[in-house]
């Protein structure tokens, strides 16, 4: 594969995401793992070792927790006891060792994949745009919001290039922050978007300190009652979810933003492919699926069919329309030193983007 939108990758990416963490289910998350790891091996571009590195931080993080989870992790269920380790209290009611079972072992595996499940997505996100465009789709729905996430967008970059230059180990986090920066820094200069008015930027700013008085507000007080019957309210986070999805969704229909580059009828199937399993996860009540999201104590978690389905066809669609994109012609960007001349882009016989422009190859 060689390049679907960046828009097309973010759905995929959050849906598998939301998908793993509202199943909850040990095969569901294996399998989200393997997708991720196949469609990585697929895509074939210049960043797979950005996608590798974050393979190595979830392993890392997902150790963590297993560890940290079997010694403070629940020990209940009706499960074989292997040993017993001293307990201890830590106070408000949490407690160290305890009774060690197949409960706990279970249940603190399927955390630790969990969490490397995340960083594979998060890798796949790296490896699947460069960095630049992921800073223009940041900057069309989130405007000079993205000024602020464009580091944080830019270390799969960065991470991919200290790596192919073979930095050794020592001072390699300083390596990755200094390029991380360059890559931001040439993205702010090169960047296709007008930029806005003194005047507007005091208005987005004002806004952004009410939103998040708001946001914080409703965290304090316990959330926002909604009215409806059960007590249910919004809390802070939820608030401050539905505030950017309505800002996203205005600033490319009011407000006049557009896509860079555009959409093509590709990335919109794609696209739609891709949000499969979150639609799966949604109506796993109407299709049978939610009886196996739940897995009792001692017992093998149950299969949701459906729910496999579309993540699977989910990849499928994903990486067939990826191969007919890349057999058009339309090439993925190489990564290449910010004060440098790009590399070729993929199969591409474009000539080579001045300098700056690199990181929206």
């Amino acid at each position: 594969m060689r390049h679907l939108h960046p828009l097309t990758w973010l759905l995929l990416g959050a849906s598998l995401a939301v998908t793993v963490a509202m199943a909850g289910n040990a095969i569901v998350t294996v399998i989200v793992l393997a997708c991720a790891i196949v469609i990585s091996a697929g895509r074939r571009s210049p960043r797979i070792s950005a996608f590798r590195s974050a393979l190595l931080v979830g392993t890392m993080l997902g150790l963590i927790v297993l560890v940290m989870g079997l010694f403070t992790g629940s020990g209940g269920g009706n499960t074989t006891v292997l040993f017993t380790v001293p307990q201890f209290n830590l106070g408000a009611g949490g407690t160290f060792g305890g009774i060690y079972t197949l409960h706990r072992l279970a249940t603190t595996g399927v955390n630790a994949v969990e969490i490397l499940t995340y960083g594979s997505l998060v890798g796949l996100m790296w490896q699947a745009c460069p960095a630049g465009q992921w800073c223009d789709l940041a900057e069309t729905f989130l405007g000079r919001a993205a000024l602020l996430l464009a580091p944080l967008l830019c270390i799969g970059e960065a991470l991919s290039r200290v790596h192919d230059t073979g930095h050794p180990r020592w001072g390699l986090a300083a390596a990755v922050v200094d390029e991380d920066l360059r890559i931001a820094s040439s993205w702010r200069r090169y960047s296709p978007h007008a930029r806005p008015s003194a005047l507007s930027a005091l208005v987005a700013g004002l806004a952004v300190m009410i939103v998040t008085a708001l946001v914080l507000a409703a965290s304090m007080l316990g959330g926002i009652p909604t009215g409806l019957a059960g007590g249910h309210t919004v809390t802070g986070l939820a608030l401050a979810g539905a505030i950017a999805c309505c800002w996203a969704l205005l600033r490319p229909t009011i407000g006049g933003a557009a896509l860079i580059p555009s959409l093509t009828w590709p990335d919109a199937l794609a696209a739609l492919a891709g949000l499969l399993p979150v639609a799966a996860v949604l109506v796993a009540g109407l299709t049978g699926d939610a009886s196996q999201f739940k897995t009792p104590d001692g017992q093998w978690p149950g299969l949701p069919p459906v729910t496999v389905i579309a993540v699977c066809l989910a990849t499928a669609v994903v990486m067939i329309l990826g191969a007919s994109v890349a057999r058009r012609g339309t090439a993925d960007g190489t990564a290449a030193p910010v004060d440098g001349p790009a590399a070729p882009t993929g199969e591409s016989s474009e000539p080579a983007a001045p300098a700056g422009e690199a990181a929206h190859a």
